[in-house]
């Protein structure tokens, strides 16, 4: 009696697992689509902000496919199960690929980025020295007045050629200073982006490789008795024993 009313239960309990299984996957669906828009494709810090969503959240599919596949233990003549069965187990290899691409994808976007900082620290550099040299090459009033009015403050500055020169020294020993400072705190900030950098990108890697290896256990599940089914409360059949007079029969035979 007791085997009768449990075995009566198991389609209803694999649907409430199925769907628990199927919400944690819409969920993570809906998160990884609205983390993503708007899309920014070239952009490494929308690369690298997808990756740790993608990375972060990778339990709720992984797991729901989990309870889906134990569901389909439990009632294995559902035909609804049969096919989220079948679908996950062909699309497990494909997301585990992706996962495994996130690998290189977030130690390129983490170079991009530091590389992008680098390139705006060499530019602002860069016009600091046209500054100068132009600073340097101006002869007249006029052209070193065109100069300063262009800086911060430099309206109320008024150039004359007596003062042409005071003010032209005055120019260049206060961005020789700001020149050197922005050499060393662009250098200081690069090591430290680096460092946080792979520090993160060996984290994220290896989340993206822990979660690649489950879905592809997922995808290359050949042993349908093992775990999940002993779980379930199916152990698998074992072939029955034959005894010696048996066995003596089959060979006379």
């Amino acid at each position: 009696m007791a085997s009768s009313r449990s075995s009566d239960t198991r389609p209803q309990v694999a649907f409430s697992l199925s769907q628990i299984g199927l919400m944690m996957i819409v969920v993570f669906a809906l998160q990884v689509l609205f983390g993503a828009f708007p899309l920014q494709l070239k952009d490494p810090g929308w690369m690298l902000s997808n990756a740790f969503n993608l990375t972060n959240s990778a339990p709720l599919p992984l797991i729901g496919s989990s309870l889906i596949l134990l569901a389909h233990q439990l009632d294995d003549r559902s035909e609804h199960l049969n096919r989220m069965r079948t679908r996950i187990e062909r699309l497990a290899l494909p997301v585990a690929l992706g996962f495994l691409l996130l690998i290189p994808l977030q130690f390129y976007a983490g170079f991009r980025q530091i590389r992008n900082a680098e390139v705006d620290a060499i530019k602002t550099m860069a016009d600091l020295r046209k500054v100068e040299q132009r600073i340097s090459g101006a002869t007249s009033s006029e052209q070193l007045g065109a100069i300063v009015r262009n800086l911060p403050g430099g309206a109320q500055v008024k150039v004359t050629e007596a003062n042409l020169e005071t003010i032209r020294s005055s120019l260049l020993q206060d961005l020789q200073p700001k020149m050197k400072r922005l050499e060393t705190v662009a250098s200081e900030r690069k090591q430290a982006a680096i460092q946080t950098s792979l520090k993160d990108r060996i984290f994220q890697s290896l989340l993206a490789l822990a979660f690649s290896s489950g879905f592809a256990a997922l995808a290359f599940r050949s042993n349908r008795g093992g775990l999940l089914k002993l779980l379930a409360g199916n152990p698998t059949r074992r072939r029955p024993d034959f005894s010696d007079e048996e066995l003596l029969a089959d060979e006379d035979i």
